[in-house]
């Protein structure tokens, strides 16, 4: 499947967005498609990061990211290829 990550971060935090960019390059049981990171004001970033693999370890991916100290919320999407014809992971 595919799956967006969307991550709000409190960048008072030290060193959170380097713990975020550290958990993605450990997720090595899902492909990181890309991720979109923007500045929004009031000292947080807004993170968006679209993958694809098995489900639940995207799920597990989004609850171990909301764990990290400095992230105020995580939410997640899983879409299905099938949508567009391909096959299912």
């Amino acid at each position: 499947v595919i799956g967006t990550v969307s991550v709000l971060c409190d960048l008072a935090v030290s060193g959170i967005e380097a713990k975020l960019s550290v958990m993605l390059d450990n997720a090595q049981q899902l492909k990181v498609l890309g991720a979109t990171r923007f500045a929004v004001g009031q000292g947080c970033s807004s993170t968006m990061i679209t993958v694809s693999g098995i489900g639940h370890d995207i799920r597990d991916l989004a609850n171990s990211i909301r764990k990290l100290k400095g992230v105020l919320q995580a939410e997640f999407v899983i879409t299905s290829p099938a949508a567009c014809g391909g096959k299912n992971n």
